[in-house]
Order: C-alpha cells, then sequence, then structure tokens
C-alpha cells in the first residue's frame, strides 16, 4: 500500500495561518429542505450548536417532519407542514421572505436545493446577505435544475464549497471567485476514543444512506475481495434507502450471510464505532464525509474511495486506505491488509486522530463561518449605505 498519497500542504497552510480572533455576533437565518438524519442536516446542528454557544442568535426553518435534535437554544421552525426537497416550491419562498422580514436577520445562510432557490429569492427582494453552503456535487440534478438554481442563486454575497471539487465546479460556472470559498467539514473531538474490545474477525463498518451515491452494494463486493484473499473480516452494516434489497441480494449471491450483519440507522453513533476495528467507505460521490471525521475522532482506520474530500480527510498509507471508485478490488486489498497488520491499524487510527484534531475540529469550522458572516454582512452594510 502506498504512503505517498498524502493531501496537498496547502490545506495545513491555509487554515493554519489564519488568526483565530473572535468574529461579531449576528442573528442568522438558517434554511434547509427538512431535518431528517443526513450529512448536511448534521452540519447544520454542529454548526448551529457552535455559533449559539459563541453569541450569535440562530433561527433554523425546515420542512416537514423534525428528526434531529438542535441545541436548545437554536430557534427552529416548521416552514411547512410537508417535507419539500429538491424542486422549488413557491409557499416556501412565501414563509421565508415572511419570517426574514420579521426578525430581519443580518445573514440569511441556506442548505440543499429547495431552501437556496427559497433564499435567494427573499434574500434578493429583502436585501439581507445570502450564503450559501453546497453540500454536495448534486448528482441527482438535470440540467434544468442546475440552470434555475444558479440564476436564482448568481446574486448569493458567498457560496460555501465542503470540497476543493465543488469550489471548482462553482467556480466553472461562471461565480466570481471572490464570492466561492472552500470550507472543511468538523465534529467535535471526542475528549477520549470510545472504548473498543478486541476481536476476531476484523469488524468493517459502513455507515450511510442505502443509495447509489453511497455505493452499498460496492462495500458487500469488497468483503468478498478481501475473503478471497484469506481475510475473514466481517462487515457490519447500517443504513436505510432505496437499495436495501439490492444489497440483500448482492450479500445472498456472494454467500455472505454468514459475515454481514445489516440494520437500520443508528441513533448513538459512538456505539457503532466502538463495535468496528475499521471504517469502510464505499461512495461514488461525497462532498466532505462526517462520518470519515468521526472515525478518525474514534482512532478508527479509515478505507475509502478517492471521492470528494476523501483525500483531505484520510492520508493515504497513514491514516487510512485509499482505492478509486467502484474498483471491490482495491477495497478488499486494503481490507486484508489491515486485517494482516494490527499494529498499522492502530496507527492509523491514533495518527487519524491527530489529523482531526489540526485541521476539521467543529471549532475551525464555525469560526472560519463566522468570519464568513462579518464579511457579507459589512458588505451590506457599505451597500445599504452607498443606496441611501
Amino acid at each position: 500500500m502506498s504512503d505517498n498519497m498524502s493531501p496537498p500542504v496547502t490545506l495545513g497552510a491555509a487554515l493554519g495561518s489564519r488568526p483565530l480572533a473572535p468574529p461579531r455576533r449576528h442573528r442568522v437565518l438558517m434554511l434547509i429542505d427538512h431535518l431528517e438524519v443526513g450529512g448536511a442536516q448534521r452540519h447544520l446542528a454542529l454548526l448551529a450548536r457552535e455559533l449559539v454557544e459563541a453569541g450569535h442568535q440562530v433561527h433554523v426553518l425546515h420542512t416537514g417532519e423534525r428528526a434531529l435534535d438542535l441545541d436548545p437554544s437554536v430557534v427552529v421552525v416548521r416552514a411547512l407542514a410537508g417535507r419539500v426537497a429538491r424542486r422549488q416550491d413557491s409557499r416556501l419562498d412565501v414563509v421565508v421572505e415572511r419570517y426574514a422580514a420579521r426578525i430581519k436577520p443580518s445573514v440569511l445562510h441556506a442548505h440543499l436545493y429547495a431552501s437556496s432557490i427559497a433564499g435567494g429569492r427573499a434574500a434578493a427582494k429583502l436585501g439581507i446577505p445570502l450564503v450559501v453552503t453546497h453540500h454536495s456535487a448534486g448528482t441527482w440534478q438535470r440540467p434544468a435544475d442546475r440552470r434555475l438554481m444558479l440564476a436564482v442563486l448568481r446574486g448569493a454575497s458567498c457560496h460555501l464549497a465542503v470540497s476543493p471539487q465543488i469550489e471548482d465546479a462553482l467556480l466553472e460556472q461562471g461565480l466570481p471567485p471572490s464570492r466561492v470559498e472552500f470550507i472543511p467539514n468538523g465534529v467535535p473531538v471526542p475528549r477520549r476514543p470510545v472504548r473498543r474490545q478486541p476481536g476476531d474477525p476484523l469488524r468493517v463498518g459502513f455507515l450511510g444512506r442505502l443509495d447509489r451515491d453511497k455505493d452499498p452494494i460496492l462495500a458487500v463486493e469488497s468483503l468478498a475481495q478481501a475473503h478471497a484473499l484469506g481475510s475473514r473480516a466481517c462487515l457490519e452494516l447500517r443504513g436505510e434507502g432505496p437499495l436495501s434489497g439490492e444489497v440483500r441480494e448482492a450479500v445472498n449471491r456472494l454467500g455472505l450471510e454468514p459475515h454481514v450483519h445489516l440494520g437500520g440507522f443508528v441513533a448513538q453513533a459512538a456505539r457503532f464505532y466502538g463495535s468496528i476495528d475499521v471504517l469502510l467507505l464505499s461512495s461514488r460521490s461525497e462532498g466532505m464525509p462526517l462520518v470519515v471525521l468521526e472515525a478518525m475522532g474514534h482512532e478508527l482506520p479509515v478505507v475509502a474511495t478517492r471521492v470528494g474530500a476523501v483525500g483531505l480527510e484520510v492520508q493515504d498509507g497513514m491514516t487510512g486506505l485509499l482505492a478509486e471508485p467502484g474498483d471491490p478490488a482495491g477495497l478488499g486489498e486494503a481490507i486484508a491488509w489491515l486485517d494482516a497488520h494490527p499494529a498499522e491499524r492502530l496507527r492509523f487510527g491514533r495518527q487519524g486522530r491527530r489529523r482531526l484534531r489540526d485541521f476539521f475540529t467543529v471549532e475551525r469550522m464555525a469560526l472560519e463561518i463566522s468570519r464568513t458572516y462579518d464579511r457579507v454582512a459589512e458588505a451590506g452594510r457599505r451597500a445599504a449605505r452607498t443606496a441611501s
């Protein structure tokens, strides 16, 4: 396995060189399509908690039922009873505009497609600075969806990308570089890694939605490849989604029933991390997955596909092992290698936790985003003074 795939030095330079002066306090209106369990929702929850702890006032508007807890100091409002996602909705436009006009936020911060459309229209009408976080490559979007979003959001004050790849895609769409910024995701660093009992066979864990982007079938195929190399690892596969049936079929087809344990979403992620020895991420498309950062915090080595910002999170040969997307042989070889090298597994895990603490803490993420609020709010004030 190669150990020369470390991420660019510019990551450390860019993050480590920024001063840590406290930002101004803001009233922030956050918009998100829904509060079901997902990466964008967990990102928002973590960010909102850090912001209120720093003295900001945070309001969150969402649609549908709420399945994710937020800090009690965050004002959470259901904009519409029915869930709205991956489409524009004029009813959401009206609610967002009315609510923003009432509370007069200094910044409007939108997450996901429907909320970004509604937020973009409200911000333009009310003259409120708009920040949009782009969490994924939007593989589901049709050309018409992309054109609509770009037309509505072209006037946004700032586009935050959670990976350099998403940043590049936004620039390719013609957005000005001064309004596009890559800010890495962050998670809380556990005070101490969760305790895990050494076990045999090796316990590999998959945690995510069972859909095409996460490619859970590739995870199953990777386990079969590892077994072909002599490993007897087992796979703890947790998640739900449209590919649930196909995953079960793959397990049966490959004769892996005794070695794959299927389950739904886990409410306590720390318990899951305590039950495995290696995290497996088999995705075709990612932004900057939080599950990888959380595993690093619990000293778990990571086997993953080289997609999105995963290559920045995981140092190949130092904190985990990387393979190309769609490559079950490469992932299987990595699993088998870690199975045969327990001392290296422990070393990778310790180095991963140090890397998390150095670059990917939730405190750093929130501070960087707070500075973005400072910048766009000040620019908005200057524009208002000039107009008057």
